[in-house]
């Protein structure tokens, strides 16, 4: 075919080699095959008990199928809503990020499957067209950015299935199509490797963090009931989404999700809000303070972070307890004691925890034990365990950029092996 005037060409006015044609998604597409949306299916319409899976957007990675998500509905709502049954094998297209465009192949499940109104469905059933070189010709970062290029929406980017059928794009010869495929696999199955490696290094790391923190808080000290080292405990500011803002004017406001697992407060997301000058008096946070996660998911309730001189006059969110400390202990030994994972044992006892969120109360906080050696020996104890944890976050953080890196090369991998899109 030839591009006519609704169409965007990739490999614009180049001529094809020999055996090559110029096709679209729909054009390619074989008379008993499909280029469909998914359907659309409301929550009205679903049924946990039902014999029929609804795959979403969240099942659809880059390349893989992800089976994340337990949606249904029942055969005889399937039927009534006319949906389009998969078949294992289809291409499922993201029309929504992240990233647009994304596709991977179906494998088949265990019960009948229909998708979403977001997906898009392509079934070859062309004997011309290697399925999983589709995937990844549509994957590639050129055929990405026409994608890119052709997206609308005001607050969510999509791409629609009458776009998607624009891009032009030049098919092969099967056979060819078919090295290619082979090639991308094998280096693909080269960077599993590496990453399973680098995960397994990363697990390692958060190991000797466990060690370094458990090891700062043994020996033969006294426990002191936590209730007796905090001398003020202050509930944060409620403050909705509506009334936060990414960028100032305001008061810059700490919310749960800065608070990591990790015991540090992490900048980025961090955003403004407005504060009378009472408010922004009470719930000042200084240097030093501790912010303690009294309320999220049962997983992450109870994270803790002592609070950077960076942080100093930032306010701070309802779901989370400011929490100063007595001259008895020092307030970075005990932050640092509450992300161990003989403390957070502990806090397991008393969180309480209904279908959706868990809490832990003032009141059963205060009376978990504490170890508190001598000052003198908390500020040596800090000083050693940050020397040790500094050299785990460098380590972690080349890693990061290791598994960053390999990513970006997947990308490099389907460039090379479809540079003649």
């Amino acid at each position: 075919m030839s591009a006519g005037i609704d169409h965007v060409s990739i490999f614009g006015s180049k001529s094809l080699p020999s055996g090559w044609r110029a096709v679209t998604l729909e054009g390619l597409v074989a008379d008993d095959g499909a280029f469909v949306d998914g359907d659309w299916v409301e929550s009205k319409d679903q049924d946990p008990a039902g014999d029929v899976r609804l795959i979403q957007l969240a099942d659809v990675g880059d390349g893989e199928y992800r089976n994340r998500s337990e949606r249904f509905l029942t055969s005889q709502k399937a039927a009534e809503l006319g949906c389009t049954f998969l078949e294992p094998g289809d291409l499922l297209v993201a029309r929504m990020p992240d990233p647009l465009g994304r596709a991977c192949i179906f494998p088949g499940d265990q019960k009948r499957s229909v998708t979403v109104v977001d997906v898009a469905i392509v079934r070859p059933r062309n004997p011309e067209v290697n399925a999983r070189w589709l995937m990844y010709c549509i994957n590639a970062p050129l055929f990405r950015r026409f994608v890119a290029s052709l997206q609308s929406g005001s607050t969510r980017q999509r791409i629609s299935r009458k776009n998607l059928a624009k891009i032009v794009f030049p098919l092969p010869p099967v056979d060819w199509q078919g090295e290619v495929v082979a090639e991308i696999e094998k280096q693909f199955s080269r960077l599993d490797e590496a990453v399973v490696t680098l995960k397994r290094v990363k697990a390692n790391l958060r190991n000797l963090r466990a060690s370094a923190l458990n090891s700062a808080c043994e020996g033969p000290w006294p426990s002191i009931e936590f209730g007796l080292l905090a001398r003020d405990t202050l509930v944060g500011l409620d403050r909705g989404r509506d009334q936060q803002r990414s960028v100032g004017p305001g008061h810059r406001y700490v919310k749960m999700n800065n608070v990591s697992m990790d015991g540090e407060i992490q900048p980025e997301g961090i955003v403004y809000v407005d504060a009378s000058s009472q408010e922004a008096t009470r719930y000042a946070l200084r240097s030093g303070d501790i912010l303690f996660n009294t309320r999220n998911s049962v997983e992450l309730v109870g994270k803790s972070a002592l609070v950077p001189p960076e942080l100093e006059g930032a306010l701070y969110n309802n779901n989370l307890m400011r929490i100063r400390t007595t001259p008895e202990i020092d307030s970075a030994f005990l932050a640092m004691q509450m992300c161990t994972p003989a403390f957070r044992r502990q806090l397991e006892k008393v969180k309480r925890a209904t279908t959706s969120v868990a809490a832990i109360y003032l009141k059963d906080l205060v009376r978990l034990p504490v170890i508190v050696p001598p000052v003198t020996e908390q500020c040596r104890i800090v000083a050693e365990v940050d020397r040790r944890l500094s050299i785990v976050r460098g380590v972690e953080a080349e890693v990061d950029a290791n598994l960053m890196r390999a990513q970006a090369l997947r990308q490099s991998v389907l460039a090379c092996q479809l540079s003649v899109l």
